[in-house]
């Protein structure tokens, strides 16, 4: 029932990108993570990450040794968390970074193969990721 309206952000990624594969919004509704391909970054992984307030594209940040396949936001929005496969490290990558500016907090290292996917607990104090060789659950330091 009812009409769904769509509202245009415009270009949400640089021209040459394979595009966005992954999605996230903050729990407050403020901030929007995308991850996905770019041919801009050396190995690939691009995170665009979007001032909904302002409907507009607040940074862009290449994961330079990682394929991004899954993002999640904390709880608060002051972390992000980013999964999937390091090039440099080996298969399972998840690194955890401060929303706002992108600063790398932590690498989590466990799983062996691809992480396909994130997400944090409702009290933002575990994250959970899911692989192809199973859960894993993390302690999100405060």
């Amino acid at each position: 029932p009812g009409t769904w309206e769509a509202f245009d952000l415009g270009p949400l990624v640089e021209e040459g990108s394979g595009g966005v594969s992954r999605l996230a919004f903050s729990a407050d509704g403020v901030w929007l993570v995308a991850g996905g391909h770019s041919t801009n970054s050396p190995h690939g992984g691009t995170i665009w990450v979007f001032d909904m307030d302002e409907t507009m594209l607040w940074r862009t940040q290449a994961d330079t040794s990682q394929h991004v396949l899954s993002v999640a936001i904390s709880p608060d929005g002051v972390l992000m968390a980013v999964g999937g496969v390091d090039v440099v490290n080996g298969p399972g990558a998840i690194r955890l970074y401060r929303l706002v500016d992108g600063l790398l907090l932590a690498k989590l290292e466990g799983h062996a193969k691809p992480v396909q996917s994130l997400a944090f607990s409702p009290d933002g104090t575990l994250l959970v990721s899911g692989a192809g060789d199973g859960l894993r659950l993390w302690g999100v330091p405060e």
